[in-house]
């Protein structure tokens, strides 16, 4: 009589089969990383363009550029970038001088007279939009503020 003996160890299909699960479960993993790790550099340069937005609308704001010649500014100005242009340094001009010298974001600036009579002839509209590529891809960040002439 053939005594049922216990079987040691793993058969070689066993093995492979294993091999083949946990494979697949770290390829999985690693993509999963990688994307992860593409959206935090994505944060990351959308964080920076926000913050250099805020910058730009804050010097605007507070020097009084939008109003300081008493109309809209003309286009190719500091403040007036001509339609479909965006490639202005960020530090471009005397105003942005403190702005840093960063050559993968640029900027543009438009400035609108809100209404021409009444009490919306003081107040402009300034519309900030800070790009930068990634690949081919150009993207954007862009914010509004208004700026109002001082009554005096």
């Amino acid at each position: 009589m053939l005594i049922n003996r216990l079987r040691r160890g793993f058969s070689l299909s066993e093995v492979l089969i294993c091999l083949g699960v946990v494979s697949i479960a770290f390829l999985g993993t690693f993509a999963s990383l990688i994307c992860s790790q593409r959206a935090v550099g994505v944060g990351q340069r959308m964080s920076i363009a926000t913050g250099y937005c805020r910058q730009i609308c804050e010097i605007v704001r507070a020097r009084g550029l939008a109003y300081s010649s008493g109309t809209v500014p003309a286009s190719g100005s500091d403040l007036q970038t001509a339609e479909g242009v965006t490639n202005t340094p960020l530090n471009q001009g005397a105003a942005f001088s403190a702005l840093p010298n960063d050559g993968k974001y640029t900027r543009s600036i438009n400035t609108v007279r809100v209404a021409n009579n009444g009490f919306g002839f003081n107040l402009y509209r300034v519309t900030v939009a800070v790009y930068w590529k990634e690949g081919k891809r150009l993207n954007k960040v862009s914010m509004v503020t208004l700026a109002r002439v001082p009554l005096t």
